[in-house]
């Protein structure tokens, strides 16, 4: 037997800081993701170039106590270091398929804290748009279902090492920095989701990207911004640990705009995503 599991990425996070001290992020899921293939074998076999992965399987075989062998092999769509979840995408599948194949199941808040114990995840794999604690796994919730949002997703090509970023001394100082203006910018968008309200939701996640220029600025947000808001875009956000810039439209979009944005942002690799509800997708095949 063979899963195949697929994991939605993200365009970055919707708002990420600390409140209170506590650490969270609210996820952004969209319409692209990674495909981990999962198979039982009579040795591990995992790609020499997937660090993470490994560090999974040890944690899965130290909790879980299996002694059967997986081997794995992972579908990228999702480019690396530049905030679209990509690692993410791969532990989440990765984990959800080795307990598939070893007939456990565990709670959605038992399975964020094994991912968390290799690094913070994005939080892709969670239902709707989910609250979450992306650096220990110590809570999560669903905030809601993903509303009808396109997204100009622009990379800006600075590939960011997100164990290295979450391991800086200043973190912990700038997020209590900028936490009035994360506060304002959860609550904004929390009601924008709840209650469809577009305004709302584009003036919280674009409060939250400009706070963000504290801790790891890109140079392109307010010329990206200013180009946005001229073609109806309700607003920006940002991967707070990758290279992404995304525009955000709310039953506005067209192919017109999308035109003019790829040739105003020619020099960049562009991406149209569009907000979807977080989730694995799982399929069973026969080896």
């Amino acid at each position: 037997m063979k899963i195949k599991a697929y994991v939605c990425g993200t365009a970055g996070e919707l708002v990420q800081g600390s409140i209170g001290g506590k650490d969270f992020l609210l996820t952004a899921p969209v319409n692209i993701g990674n495909t981990v293939e999962i198979a039982l074998n009579e040795k591990l076999e995992i790609p020499e170039d997937r660090p993470k992965i490994k560090r999974l399987v040890e944690i899965f075989y130290s909790k879980f106590s299996v002694k059967h062998k997986f081997t794995i092999k992972v579908t990228r769509n999702l480019p690396e270091g530049r905030g679209m979840g990509s690692s993410t995408a791969d532990l989440a599948g990765s984990l959800a398929g080795m307990l598939k194949l070893s007939g456990i199941r565990i709670n959605r808040g038992e399975f964020l804290k094994i991912l968390t114990q290799v690094e913070p995840t994005d939080g892709s794999f969670l239902p709707g748009i989910s609250l979450v604690d992306h650096r220990r796994g110590s809570f999560w919730y669903r905030i809601a279902a993903a509303k009808n949002y396109k997204i100009f997703w622009i990379d800006t090509g600075k590939a960011v090492d997100t164990i290295a970023f979450n391991r800086r001394e200043d973190l912990k100082e700038l997020n209590r920095l900028k936490e009035p203006k994360v506060r304002q910018a959860l609550k904004m968008v929390f009601w924008g989701l709840k209650t469809d309200n577009s305004y709302l939701f584009g003036e919280g996640i674009t409060i939250d990207a400009f706070a963000h220029q504290l801790i790891l600025p890109k140079e392109e947000l307010f010329w990206v911004y200013r180009v946005g808001k001229g073609l109806g875009a309700v607003g920006v956000n940002v991967a707070h640990s990758g290279s992404g810039i995304g525009l955000w439209f709310h039953n506005s979009w067209s192919r017109e705009k999308e035109e003019i944005l790829r040739k105003k942002f020619s020099s960049y690799t562009c991406r149209v995503l569009t907000l979807v509800d977080g989730g694995i997708t799982l399929e069973v095949q026969d080896a």
